[in-house]
């Protein structure tokens, strides 16, 4: 700044001759002023594309002198264009620092410094940006346990939910003994999308059902599993008609014997009969189907009476 002053001069031993006041003007400069700026920008950078972001910060001599500054930074993920800046008095100059956001997550604020190799000052400012979920999303498999029978299906639902901020694809993958009702869809951010999965064991056992989830943006892959426990469900049926009869001994009375197959595999049956004979002793029937087979009993040789 600026400051004024006087100088008061008297003449003679007794004082009575005063000189006039003489006024004088000093002007205090910085001579080693400096100061450092960097570009205003709001910056929000998605995590998962792990990019790296750029600013441009220019530095100021603003004293007196040439002066030199090493210029430095708070982080360790930053890189300077230039990490020592030669400045003439009243001259300005720009550079560049890029920061590798990857391992960043949430609000980041990083210091950019210059310090004087002269006066050993220090200026600084103040870098700001946003690293955020751009691509995140949650996937599940409800119920997470079931059972089914070997030859029938047991039916899921999975839960995609894009949390993310960006809208995205997703692409499904299923295994060979499984099916999804749709394959790929695109949610906007905060949409939830419910996709049926069936699913028919191959083998008994408690078998694990896997369902791939794959982002087409730059989110990660994830699977989503339940725990699906098969079973051999068999279920026979074996129905006589007449249930009874009433006959006279000599007689031959015939019966028609069905056999049904209520279970979800496949079954041979073998059939006998402890008094009479029958067409056939053994049928092979899938799941819901019925033959019937005949049985004659010779009454020659029975007693009277119930048998």
């Amino acid at each position: 700044g600026t400051y004024f002053f006087t100088i008061k001069a008297v003449s003679g031993t007794d004082g009575r001759y005063v000189i006039p006041l003489k006024r004088v003007q000093v002007e205090i400069l910085s001579c080693y002023a400096f100061s450092i700026s960097t570009q205003k920008q709001d910056a929000m950078v998605c995590k998962e594309r792990k990019q790296a972001i750029n600013y441009t910060f220019t530095l100021r001599n603003t004293g007196k002198f040439r002066d030199t500054f090493d210029v430095t930074t708070s982080s360790k993920a930053s890189i300077l264009s230039d990490t020592r800046m030669a400045l003439e008095p009243n001259q300005n100059a720009s550079s560049a620092v890029s920061i590798d956001t990857s391992g960043l997550d949430g609000a980041q604020s990083i210091a950019i410094q210059a310090k004087s190799r002269t006066s050993q000052a220090t200026a600084s400012d103040t870098i700001s940006f946003d690293v955020k979920d751009c691509y995140s999303y949650d996937a599940a498999i409800e119920p997470s346990q079931a059972s089914a029978c070997i030859g029938r299906q047991a039916t899921f639902n999975l839960g995609v939910r894009n949390t993310g901020l960006e809208g995205d694809t997703y692409t499904l993958t299923a295994p060979e003994w499984a099916n999804a009702e749709t394959g790929i869809f695109y949610l906007n951010p905060g949409e939830t999308k419910n996709v049926g999965i069936t699913a028919a064991p191959a083998a008994t056992g408690k078998t694990q059902l896997e369902i791939s989830v794959l982002s087409s943006g730059e989110g990660l892959p994830k699977k989503a599993s339940a725990q699906l426990d098969a079973t051999e469900c068999r279920d026979i049926v074996i129905i006589a008609s007449p249930a009874s009869s009433t006959v006279c001994r000599g007689e031959i009375v015939a019966y028609d014997i069905t056999a049904k197959n209520r279970g979800a595999l496949e079954d041979t049956i073998t059939l006998s009969a402890s008094a009479g004979s029958l067409n056939f002793n053994k049928v092979t029937l899938v799941p819901g189907q019925s033959q019937t087979v005949r049985l004659d009993v010779d009454t020659s040789s029975m007693d009277a009476g119930k048998n």
